[in-house]
């Protein structure tokens, strides 16, 4: 009786390990949340490089039309002031895009770099955008600077594109 009891609470325990380790994996990523706030998109583009802690992504969203951000918890209108922001972040992006140029490691750095296209000069007043890093947040004995990680989306009002991009290093 004690060796089946044993037994059981052995397979009950494996049995709720392999549950919660299974649902750690099927979380819905922030970008995927964040995106569906504007609605559907009709194409996704997407490029990813690294792997399990640092990596890099580059996403492009097709609309078909520009989303109504009036009760959108993430997206915002594009000021004079933002478009410096939003520079700040480009710059420390191309600059890993840049450094993932010189040394690809795999096919899809390759990727990433051949599809990466964003133009800054899109970025206008009355654009969506919307940012979300770490900076500040305890990592170990210190924490996050500025550009340590993020998520940007851009919203091109004229072209009815969202540019995400994301950065982990």
């Amino acid at each position: 009786m004690k060796k089946s009891f044993k037994i059981i609470s052995l397979l009950l325990i494996v049995s709720l390990t392999a549950i919660l380790l299974c649902s750690c994996f099927n979380i819905t990523p922030r970008r995927k949340i964040v995106i569906s706030t504007l609605g559907e998109y009709e194409k996704e583009e997407f490029y990813s490089s690294g792997g399990f802690q640092d990596y890099t992504d580059y996403g492009k969203y097709y609309f078909s039309e520009v989303p109504s951000i009036e009760e959108n918890e993430y997206f915002k209108s594009v000021t004079e002031a933002d478009i410096e922001v939003l520079n700040g972040y480009i710059d420390d992006f191309d600059n890993w895009v840049n450094l993932i140029s010189e040394n690809p490691s795999n096919k899809d750095d390759q990727e990433l770099v051949k599809n990466y296209d964003l133009d800054r000069t899109i970025i206008n007043e009355g654009d969506l955008f919307y940012i979300y890093d770490k900076m500040g947040e305890p990592i170990g004995e210190s924490q996050y600077e500025q550009y340590e990680s993020y998520d940007v989306y851009i919203f091109d009002i004229e072209s009815c594109v969202l540019y995400f991009f994301h950065n982990n290093i």
